[in-house]
This record gives C-alpha cells, sequence and structure tokens, in this order.
C-alpha cells in the first residue's frame, strides 16, 4: 500500500520504499509501479539471512537462477551473502518488475515466463523464487485463495530445480504458507524430499533485521550436495528495528 507521511504532508518517495525493505544504496528505483514492485519484493537483509545459509561468503564460481524475480531481490540477497555468485537468468512475467530488473542487473539474461520459458533453463548451483502466495495469503477469501490459478506453481518451482539440476534452494512466501497452505507445502516439501534435499525453515521478520517495518515471511533453504548448511536459519542475533525518520529523505 501507499505510505503517506501525514506530517510531512507526502508520501513516501521510491527510495524510501527501497531502503524500507533493505536495498542498498545502488539500486535503481523502478521507473514505473514502485509501490507495488517495492511492495511484492522480499525484504533484502531476511534474504541475505536465508541465502547466507546455503553459500559460503567466500566461495566462488557459484551460479544461480532467480525464479519469480520481481525487481530482483534475491540477486541482491545472493550477491551480498556471496560476492562470487554469479546470477546466470532470471524469470519475471511483470513487465515492469522486468524492467526495473534488466535496469539493475542488465547482464542477467531474462528467460521469460517459467511456465512457459523463452529459453532453456541454465545449469546452475542455487535456485531461488519468491514464488506466489496470493493462493495463501490472509487477504484473499478461502473461496479466492483454493480457486487461485498459481495454487500449484510450486510444481513450477521444482520442475526449474530438476532442469537446472540445482544442488541448493531459497524459496520465500508468506507464513499461511505453513497453515492454509500446509497441504501444497507438504507436497512440495516431499517432492524436493525425494530429490535429495535436506531443508530447514523459519518466519523471518523484517524488524529483526534493521528495518523500520513488521514483515513477516517464511523461508525455506535446502542442500542436495553432500554438504551441511553453512548455519541455520535461525542463528542470527536480532537487530533492533531503525525508525521511519532513518529512510526518510528530508527536502524531497
Amino acid at each position: 500500500h501507499s505510505i503517506k507521511y501525514w506530517d510531512l504532508r507526502r508520501r513516501a518517495s521510491p527510495r524510501e520504499l527501497l531502503r524500507l525493505q533493505g536495498f542498498p544504496e545502488w539500486f535503481r528505483v523502478p521507473l514505473t509501479c514502485a509501490t507495488r514492485l517495492v511492495g511484492n519484493a522480499i525484504s533484502v537483509p531476511c534474504g541475505v539471512q536465508a541465502c547466507s545459509c546455503i553459500v559460503d561468503a567466500s566461495e566462488t564460481g557459484v551460479t544461480h537462477v532467480d525464479l519469480c524475480a520481481g525487481i530482483g531481490g534475491f540477486t541482491c540477497a545472493m550477491s551480498m551473502a556471496c560476492p562470487g555468485v554469479t546470477c546466470a537468468g532470471f524469470s519475471e512475467v511483470s513487465p515492469a518488475a522486468i524492467k526495473s530488473y534488466e535496469n539493475n542487473f542488465p547482464d542477467v539474461i531474462g528467460l521469460g515466463d517459467a511456465e512457459h520459458p523463452a529459453r532453456p533453463w541454465p545449469q546452475c548451483d542455487v535456485v531461488t523464487a519468491g514464488f506466489p502466495c496470493q493462493p495463501f495469503s490472509s487477504a484473499n477469501s478461502r473461496r479466492r485463495r483454493e480457486g487461485h490459478a498459481k495454487r500449484d506453481f510450486f510444481q513450477v518451482v521444482v520442475d526449474a530445480v530438476q532442469r537446472t539440476n540445482a544442488q541448493r534452494i531459497v524459496l520465500e512466501n508468506v507464513p499461511n504458507l505453513l497453515t492454509v497452505g500446509r497441504e501444497r507445502l507438504c507436497q512440495m516439501t516431499t517432492q524436493l524430499e525425494r530429490l535429495g534435499f535436506t531443508m530447514e525453515h523459519a518466519v523471518l521478520n523484517a524488524a529483526d533485521f534493521g528495518l523500520p517495518q513488521h514483515r513477516k515471511r517464511v523461508y525455506i533453504v535446502g542442500r542436495r550436495d553432500g554438504h551441511p548448511l553453512v548455519h541455520s536459519i535461525n542463528a542470527y542475533t536480532a537487530t533492533p528495528p531503525s525508525c521511519i525518520g532513518d529512510i526518510v529523505e528530508h527536502g524531497a
């Protein structure tokens, strides 16, 4: 939703929205639809915590495919967790999100719609996916959730993992995936376990990573390359949240 600063008599700027989600200052703001695009992005520090479970900061030569990439939150998080990571491709369907992603990561190949890829899936080490949350969101009625066209999108994620031969995964969704979406979560984890993955999950709150908002999301991390997780996803010390005043551009 659009954020209003009543005392300043204006709405939050695109740069302030990016700061609210923890994007770095070098990240270029979306050219259009900033509120929607940034609102749908992951909170980058939470993404860094999840990604650091499956990649070591000193690794080199690691390749990554960003599925349901949005404006590139996971691509940011992966590069911050491990500077030696190269993104081999991204998949997104929103034209505005694609333009924003390409503006920030011009060298990354666009793969098109994950359900009908325009290009073959590249081989990679890591697949990240903030897959559609509408089938599990409390913002939708039970009828709309159960009838949602993307309720089985997890199958696309599993297929992409198989086709890329990825050995590590980081997935993100709303906490309701653990409750109203538990049937499909169970189906997804069962299929990934059959592929050899060992997984952990946790609900991470943006406020625990220094951001001025309470935004809880469930993150699922896993490996099947014979190595344990670098650390548990719950292994972090909470950082006190900042305040809205810390992200405001005075004079904007």
